[in-house]
């Protein structure tokens, strides 16, 4: 059984352990997150653990979603599903929770930069009903995008939402 759970500044390295379990395989080229690379985007991408949640299976992660907070949107940072664990509705679940807390909370709008060559993960998002709103360049792209080792491909594709209510 799979339980979901937002999280606390505490639950930083379970954040962590999360993305490179859940998110990170899915790039290989890219360097693991660590705790103290955490607490970097905290101060410097305004990413913030109670706009953060993980799927587990018992103690394994199986399912991760990073959110940044500021005034008027929140920035999707890093969203994954664990091999084994794909197509099972981890990522919708995750998604659909954060937007039924913003829908509450604020900010309503929620954005996601997804490197325009990685088209399932643009499907996902399409298939949530989130919509494209524009094609942002490299020199444009938030250091999100970044995160993820895509050289082949510099531009990223901004999909939106409104926050609703579960």
């Amino acid at each position: 059984m799979v339980a979901y759970r937002f999280c606390r500044p505490d639950d930083i390295p379970l954040l962590v352990s999360a993305v490179n379990r859940c998110f990170d395989v899915h790039f290989p080229a890219a360097a693991p997150l660590t705790v103290d690379g955490f607490r970097r985007e905290v101060r410097e991408e305004r990413l913030w653990p109670s706009n953060c949640m993980v799927a587990t299976a018992g103690d394994e992660p199986v399912a991760v979603v990073l959110g940044t907070k500021a005034p008027q949107e929140v920035h999707v940072r890093r969203i994954g599903v664990a091999p084994g664990h794909q197509r099972r509705g981890h990522g919708r679940h995750l998604l659909e929770s954060l937007g039924s807390k913003l829908a509450v909370l604020g900010p309503p709008r929620l954005v996601a930069e997804v490197p325009a060559m990685l088209t399932e993960a643009r499907a996902f998002f399409a298939a949530l009903g989130w919509r494209e709103e524009t094609t942002v360049e490299s020199d444009e792209a938030s250091a999100a995008a970044d995160t993820v080792a895509t050289a082949a491909s510099s531009s990223r594709v901004r999909f939106v939402t409104e926050a609703r209510p579960a």
